[in-house]
């Protein structure tokens, strides 16, 4: 198994925060209990992919996770689709 990632820790808010300012989603987290075994803080050591694959991170965390949420919104909703300001649908 190989981890991709940069090596460098981020933390489960620190996500929401990012992925709502790249959404424009707007409510506040949402925190529940502590459980055992949450995950608070992740970082993945891409070494052995880099040794085996010769695979480096090429783009940052930002860049990555604007282009996983424009892939998944494209899955949802086709360009033809999308609102355009002036464009009743």
């Amino acid at each position: 198994m190989y981890h991709v990632g940069t090596g460098m820790p981020v933390t489960v808010n620190d996500l929401f925060d990012r992925l709502s300012r790249i959404t424009g989603y707007r409510r506040p987290a949402r925190h529940g209990p502590r459980r055992q075994g949450d995950v608070h803080r992740i970082a993945l050591d891409a070494t052995l992919a880099a040794r085996e694959l010769g695979w480096l991170p090429a783009v940052g965390l930002d860049e990555g996770l604007r282009d996983t949420v424009e892939h998944f919104r494209s899955l949802l909703c086709p360009p033809e689709r999308r609102a355009v300001p002036g464009r009743t649908v």
